[in-house]
């Protein structure tokens, strides 16, 4: 008799953490801090013990703001376990015509794709902006300028950046950087380190 009823009680405790766990889903408005909001698709529980929210699952966010001329759009997608990012996410942010606080209006567009491991930073990450911008004149547009491409490439492990990281930034009207160098499994610097920017290199 008592194996059978801790057996029972065993599956009903099964039962209860599932049944508290059943996901639900959230659409709508998503607080983004921004005055825009954007809107966001996600499951989630409710924490037994904390009665709070707990994200699990698929999490999709995307905004779009429109200008004058063209647009800005965002897009954010991952999975989160637990409440914390777990695997892969992608941050896309797309220009077309958009103004800028100097006047211009930009096209082109700014990713990011991060890997996490139970909501720390852990594996590649790959960021990358190519951007060109033009001004709107009485007779029309003028020309595109083009910005040389952006790009970072670098390693987390739990957290820490780790091996290989390369940084090329060369902003429209700014000079080009370009570095790169290497972390030990700490995250301290190791080895040779190279600078370069326009013309010079350390």
């Amino acid at each position: 008799m008592k194996t059978i009823a801790i057996t029972i009680m065993i599956i009903t405790s099964a039962l209860i953490n599932s049944f508290g766990q059943n996901l639900k889903t959230f659409s709508g408005e998503f607080d983004n801090g921004e005055v825009i909001k954007g809107k966001a698709v996600y499951t989630y529980y409710e924490d037994p013990k904390t009665l709070e929210y707990v994200k699990q699952g698929d999490f999709k966010y995307y905004r779009t703001l429109k200008g004058d001329y063209g647009t800005h759009s965002e897009s954010i997608t991952g999975n989160y376990k637990n409440g914390k990012k777990d695997g892969l996410w992608s941050y896309v942010i797309s220009k077309l015509d958009y103004p800028s606080r100097d006047g211009s209006f930009y096209t082109g567009s700014i990713k990011l794709t991060a890997n996490y491991l139970n909501g720390k930073p852990n594996g590649s990450w790959i960021y990358s902006c190519q951007l060109q911008h033009r001004e709107k004149i009485l007779s029309g547009w003028t020309q595109f300028k083009t910005g040389k491409p952006e790009s970072v490439n670098a390693t987390f492990k739990n957290g820490v950046l780790v091996g290989q990281i390369t940084f090329i930034n060369s902003p429209i009207y700014a000079e080009s950087n370009n570095i790169t160098g290497q972390f030990n499994r700490n995250g301290f610097l190791i080895g040779k380190w190279s600078f370069k920017s326009s013309g010079y290199e350390e």
